[in-house]
């Protein structure tokens, strides 16, 4: 991270008087300018890397119960086969691909935190029960946009009973690379070659590549007893 967490201003250099950062007459010359130009670079590396991801407006009035049964709300809670992917909002389900994002590195293997929050409510006496699930594009794999069912490392999940809009605001996690480890990014090989060809230029380079997904329940399994999650933002922090 930067020296001092935030962006120096500072003045335009000149090449005479009290602008001229690199002046032998300055006090601080060109040590304080090496050292802010040093400061703003890591600064704006590490803000370029943090942004929302996606905002999505959510589900209103679904309904479709878990797809495998009424699961445990104690930990593990609400798995990915719990969800009924295979349903459109229009027939009351609640199964979202949230697309697939570049996700990049704060200097060497450093990597933001994935946040989410969203809004709930469920008709009294019922459940829903939700979870976000990150899958990695693979470095030869295409773009991820199936229904996800399997278990997975990668995974937020919880339970809401409000019957008023409650905010959710899952604790973030620290998303990491490298295979076999938990909420790890995809890792795919860009090349500038274009078409078909199977050149492999030296200036090709790997990016982080993931695809997010966000389903949920409703216990109640009745059109008259409907669930509603509203304004579904993702987003990175700050490791």
């Amino acid at each position: 991270m930067s020296l001092f967490s935030r962006y120096i201003k500072h003045p335009s250099a000149a090449s005479t008087g009290i602008s001229d950062l690199f002046d032998e007459t300055q006090p601080f010359g060109a040590g304080r300018h090496t050292v802010i130009l040093a400061n703003n670079s890591q600064q704006m590396a590490a803000t370029n890397a943090l942004r929302p991801l996606v905002h999505h407006p959510g589900v209103l009035a679904f309904y479709r119960p878990p797809d495998t049964g009424t699961p445990d709300t104690t930990p593990p809670g609400p798995q990915p086969a719990n969800m009924v992917w295979n349903y459109s909002p229009k027939a009351g389900g609640c199964g979202l691909y949230l697309g697939t994002h570049f996700i990049h590195s704060i200097g060497t293997n450093i990597y933001p935190k994935l946040a989410l929050k969203f809004r709930a409510k469920v008709t009294a006496t019922f459940t829903i029960g939700w979870c976000l699930v990150m899958v990695p594009v693979s470095p030869s794999g295409a773009f991820v946009r199936h229904p996800v069912t399997g278990s997975v490392d990668a995974l937020m999940n919880g339970t809401v009973t409000s019957t008023a809009w409650q905010q959710q605001t899952p604790t973030p996690v620290a998303l990491t690379a490298g295979a076999g480890n938990a909420w790890s990014i995809g890792s795919k090989t860009l090349t500038p070659v274009g078409g078909t060809s199977s050149a492999s230029p030296t200036e090709s380079g790997a990016v982080g590549l993931t695809s997010f997904y966000f389903g949920a329940y409703n216990t109640s399994g009745a059109l008259g007893n409907p669930a509603s999650i509203a304004g579904i933002t993702l987003y990175l922090l700050a490791p």
